[in-house]
């Protein structure tokens, strides 16, 4: 049988599996880009599918069924009769003019028998594209109209995808940074600038200090940068496991990736829907619309991710001021449209409230909160007006 994979590169293979022997007998491609099924021909046995080869050469090949085996017959650059220099930097580099095979009519490929398969080609999305050293940028299907980046600016991507649908990139000149907007540089004015989801973490020089705030992919400024550091992601309380038993730690919040882990970009920042901002030794939380969540007036925000088993409760955030703790939920409010603080209590224990027991020997809305040290030592039992009713000995 002949079976396609893609890995979470993007990057496809072609190969034979055979079913008897549970094992792959032949690979026929790999590591291939856009690899997309051109042609079928179900009388004939054969399949044509284009791809993109490692050399980013477009090709297409046609895979023969007919004497029940699988036989490439035809392996050929595409359309490139024209050559032109592009690109400066360490050198100019030459490279074939690539049909992208692009149509933005809503056309459907036809078998040659004639009848209609419903495969459609997908339109023209304009794209950044990085051939050896140079990045350009194509702006319409008309492979002769592109923008060629200047090379003496570093550029610096998401992903190492060749091509990039982004419709901003960042660029370095002269240890100032700036965007790439739909192929066009702006003013590198900032003193540090980061991918920040669909957004940009940019840095500028206050004096001595340094400012930070976001970025619209646009480049309009989102967070104004007057704030000391930005985080995009709350840190968490968890227990580890140790040598003498569990252990209390704040950790950064854990990557959900399984088995696979992307190779690290220093220029991209990971976030949420809940933004940690610093100011003047207090913190506090902002949505990606710069609505203040939690007010910029507390020593420590941190996640409750001790997970603690019902009938407790550990699924809020614990807030500190003063060596003091409190908690408090954001939960999404449709009037505000956003999340908004809830089921408050502002720092009153003088211990870390790590879960609660909700109506308590049946008392409606009474929280029994467990106390506990920063090392994890039982310290006792409270209300949520902090009064320890028993300690321990």
């Amino acid at each position: 049988m002949l079976f396609k994979s893609e890995n979470f590169k993007w990057r496809s293979s072609l190969f034979i599996y055979d079913i008897e022997k549970q094992c792959i007998i032949e690979w026929l491609l790999k590591d291939a880009q856009k690899l997309v099924i051109r042609r079928t021909d179900i009388t004939k046995k054969m399949i044509t599918v284009d791809y993109t080869d490692t050399n980013n050469i477009k090709r297409t090949v046609t895979i023969d069924y007919s004497t029940n085996k699988f036989v490439v017959l035809q392996q050929d650059a595409l359309a490139a009769s024209e050559k032109r220099k592009m690109g400066n930097g360490s050198g100019i580099v030459e490279i074939a003019e690539i049909a992208e095979n692009y149509d933005t009519k809503d056309m459907v490929v036809a078998a040659e028998d004639g009848r209609d398969l419903g495969i459609k080609k997908p339109p023209f999305k304009p794209h950044y594209k990085k051939i050896k050293d140079s990045l350009f940028y194509f702006y319409d299907e008309d492979k002769s109209n592109y923008i060629n980046i200047n090379k003496d600016s570093f550029y610096f991507t998401v992903s190492d995808v060749a091509i990039q649908y982004d419709s901003a990139i960042i660029y370095r000149k002269n240890n100032k940074y700036g965007l790439i907007l739909n192929g066009n540089l702006q003013p590198n004015i900032y003193d540090s600038l980061f991918y920040f989801g669909n957004n940009f973490l940019a840095y500028v020089k206050d004096g001595n200090k340094l400012k930070c705030g976001t970025l619209f992919n646009n480049g309009n400024v989102n967070i104004p940068l007057m704030y000391d550091s930005i985080q995009g992601q709350m840190k968490e309380y968890t227990l580890e496991f140790a040598f003498r038993g569990l252990v209390l730690q704040i950790t950064p919040k854990k990557d959900d990736y399984y088995g696979y882990k992307p190779k690290k970009n220093i220029y991209v920042k990971k976030v949420s829907d809940k933004i940690l901002a610093f100011k003047d030794g207090k913190c506090g939380v902002i949505n990606v619309v710069t609505n203040y969540v939690i007010p910029v007036q507390y020593d420590l925000i941190v996640d409750n991710a001790t997970q603690y088993s019902l009938p407790r409760t550990s699924n809020y955030i614990i807030l500190k001021n003063d060596n003091k703790y409190g908690i408090t939920s954001l939960i999404w409010n449709k009037d505000a449209k956003g999340l908004k603080m809830t089921n408050t209590i502002e720092p009153v224990f003088t211990s870390l409230p790590l879960y609660y027991y909700k109506d308590y020997y049946g008392q409606k809305d009474f929280k029994l909160f467990a106390l506990y040290s920063n090392t994890y030592e039982f310290i006792g039992y409270a209300n949520e007006k902090g009064l320890i009713y028993a300690e321990k000995n």
